[in-house]
């Protein structure tokens, strides 16, 4: 007995039904996918390694990106959930994989200051010196204040003259924000005390303007240059916002 050949051709009608069933399976494999994904992102986002747990078991990827391209990887880092950064690392989270903005998990961890997140991404070869559109792990972290993240960078080797897209470098971000126990770990890996910025500003124009009079003598003492013009000829004295500092730039010869 002769196969029984069926020509699409011939039944058009035929043709459009299995063309659409191939579709309805291929879209309901991406929904699913989709779906698993999601869930694993938001189960990472809450905590809850049970759940994540069972989801990598079902075959969740573990390097699914969300629409704005975040990883459930980069979501546990956001909260610090340390078992599951653990576990997904164990699992084959891309420890460099980057959101829509550029972020990176090591980025978010440091951030926010999650040092126990940030020494596990560091062991699995987390890209330290790594530049979104503005952003390191160290300018973060320096931002936040936060020591013990800062020195595990700078221990793996982090950059410490890296400028942002402004021409910012942690030493000047730590200076904004009076961070001066941060100042002086970066002064004393070698941060360029007269960088400047995009607009001529430097750790010490940030750190006068800011009102933070220790900051300022320890940058005086590292050699600021107390003269310096800004591109708009302003100085350090004449954005001095904290009679402290008033006194010590004068007394350092500022004009």
């Amino acid at each position: 007995m002769k196969p029984i050949r069926i020509s699409y051709f011939k039944y058009p009608v035929l043709l459009v039904a299995v063309l659409v069933w191939v579709l309805i399976q291929a879209l309901s494999a991406q929904a699913a996918y989709a779906n698993s994904g999601q869930a694993l992102i938001d189960a990472a986002k809450k905590g809850d390694a049970a759940k994540v747990k069972a989801l990598l078991a079902k075959g969740a990827d573990v390097n699914y990106q969300s629409r704005m391209g975040y990883t459930p990887l980069m979501r546990a880092a956001v909260k610090g959930h340390t078992a599951v950064v653990k576990m997904l690392l164990t699992e084959g989270a891309n420890v460099n994989y980057q959101s829509g903005t550029g972020y990176t998990a090591l980025i978010i961890a440091s951030l926010n200051g999650h040092a126990a997140v940030v020494k596990l991404l560091l062991a699995k070869g987390a890209d330290v010196s790594y530049q979104s559109m503005s952003n390191t792990a160290l300018m973060r972290a320096a931002d936040g204040g936060h020591v013990s993240v800062v020195k595990m960078l700078l221990a793996k080797g982090a950059k410490v003259n890296q400028q942002d897209s402004g021409g910012f470098t942690a030493l000047m971000i730590a200076a904004t924000d009076g961070h001066m126990t941060l100042v002086k770990m970066l002064l004393a890996k070698g941060a360029k005390v007269n960088q400047q910025d995009e607009m001529g500003w430097t750790a010490l124009f940030r750190a006068s303007f800011g009102g933070h009079p220790a900051v300022v003598k320890i940058l005086l003492a590292k050699g600021a240059d107390d003269n310096h013009k800004t591109k708009l000829g302003e100085t350090a004295l004449s954005l001095a916002t904290n009679k402290e500092v008033l006194q010590l730039l004068k007394a350092a010869g500022a004009k």
